[in-house]
């Protein structure tokens, strides 16, 4: 009977570290800037401790500071080890887990005892567990969880932080890794957007303001960050062609139709130079169908054209009509208005133009 119970309670102990590792996953991917703070309010609905921190080695890794923490107080915030301090040093340096039933009672860690025992955290709290927060090769910090209680953490906290401090560690790692790759990205697409700066400054203007409407479009329909993302992407790169099609740039007469495609099977190629961004490259692609079918390059129609282009195709078209082009002279934003309108379900989806104006008429 006993052994049922221990394995009973063992399997209660594994379920709740798999649901753990799963919210993880889904809160980290969700808002990466705040990781750290994330991970430490997640592991509070497994241990119910009063007080936590992580805390991160600097780059020289010469101290430990907080880098997360729930219920510490000014001071302690600003708390800073070095790796013969206490006992977040001794964790840092030795990669134990250690339980201290009672702080204030004489333990093998005496010499071990935080400097900082009569401030903050430290006066208050009684018993510590604390954990390596360590990739699969090196050491990056610690885990400091902390309850005013004597005895108060069990053997199955130790298992549970230890478990769940190496996983969020490599999970750490990889959102990292993606928010390095990220900053890269953002840097491509800045470089493209540049270049067409320096050939036609009105044409970045012309992004701009396409991106800025797509955006509030997207939140008004209120889809998810990471299709408004592509579409906010796509809208700042959708004429990117332009740039190695330059007479599309400063034409006096109206392109033909077979100018028009190659400007944008050329935006396409470069899109396909980069992995990152074949996502939107669908959205790109399509921004000039018409909702009736009669557009170009393939004659979508209505709901098989993307979202995302036909919401560029509304907004291109109304800051094309409204700003002057080197081909023809802007209409007044009325006139758009009534274009877009008219164009309704022929040219342009009929939803998106409601949302559209909507956004407009809150301008006024």
């Amino acid at each position: 009977m006993d052994k049922i119970k221990q394995l009973q309670k063992e399997n209660n102990y594994l379920r709740k570290l798999w649901e753990a590792s799963n919210d993880l996953i889904e809160t980290i991917t969700n808002n990466p800037p705040d990781i750290l703070n994330i991970i430490l309010k997640d592991i509070r609905k497994i241990i119910k401790y009063d007080m936590g921190a992580i805390f991160l080695f600097d780059e020289k890794k010469e101290f430990l500071r907080v880098a997360a923490e729930i219920g510490y107080d000014p001071k302690t915030k600003k708390l800073q080890y070095k790796k013969e301090d206490g006992l977040v040093g001794y964790v840092s340096t030795t990669g134990k887990t250690i339980n201290v039933s009672n702080l204030r009672k004489k333990i093998k860690w005496e010499k071990r005892k935080p400097k900082y025992i009569g401030v903050g955290i430290y006066k208050k709290g009684v018993s510590f567990l604390l954990a390596p927060f360590a990739t699969a090769d090196k050491i990056i910090g610690v885990w400091e969880l902390i309850s005013k209680k004597e005895n108060f953490f069990k053997k199955e906290d130790l298992f549970y932080l230890s478990s769940l401090a190496r996983y969020s560690a490599a999970i750490t790692k990889t959102v990292n890794l993606q928010e390095t790759l990220k900053e890269q990205y953002r840097e491509i697409i800045q470089t493209y957007i540049l270049d067409i700066e320096k050939i036609d400054p009105e044409t970045r203007k012309h992004l701009d303001r396409v991106a800025k409407y797509v955006k509030l479009i997207t939140l008004k329909l209120k889809l998810k960050k990471n299709e408004r993302d592509e579409m906010s992407i796509a809208a700042r790169l959708h004429d990117v062609g332009k740039r190695e099609v330059s007479e599309i740039l400063f034409s006096p007469n109206k392109l033909s139709l077979e100018k028009r495609k190659e400007h944008l099977l050329e935006t396409v190629r470069i899109l396909n130079r980069h992995s990152f961004l074949k996502p939107i490259i669908p959205i790109v692609k399509h921004h000039h169908e018409r909702y009736d079918g009669n557009g170009y390059p393939d004659g979508l129609k209505g709901k098989n054209i993307p979202l995302g282009s036909r919401i560029i195709t509304v907004v291109d078209a109304f800051d094309a009509m409204t700003h002057d082009r080197s081909y023809k002279k802007a209409i007044s934003k009325e006139e758009g208005i009534k274009e877009l309108k008219k164009e309704s379900g022929k040219q342009f989806d009929l939803k998106i133009v409601k949302v559209f104006l909507k956004i407009l008429e809150r301008e006024k």
